[in-house]
């Protein structure tokens, strides 16, 4: 349950780190911010390598 828990965090931080709204994100799944955007740039440095 945790792990759905998760992937559904990810997927609203995504969408929600399109419109700007990563407070939104931060203070419905009670996640960092910093660390969200850290991860956020680090999966898009990845997915930039990979293509």
């Amino acid at each position: 349950m945790a792990k759905i828990n998760r992937i559904q965090a990810i997927r609203y931080i995504e969408q929600a780190s399109e419109k700007e709204e990563l407070g939104e994100a931060s203070n419905r799944f009670k996640i960092d911010v910093t660390d969200l955007r850290w991860r956020l740039t680090a999966q898009n440095s990845l997915m930039n390598i990979n293509k």
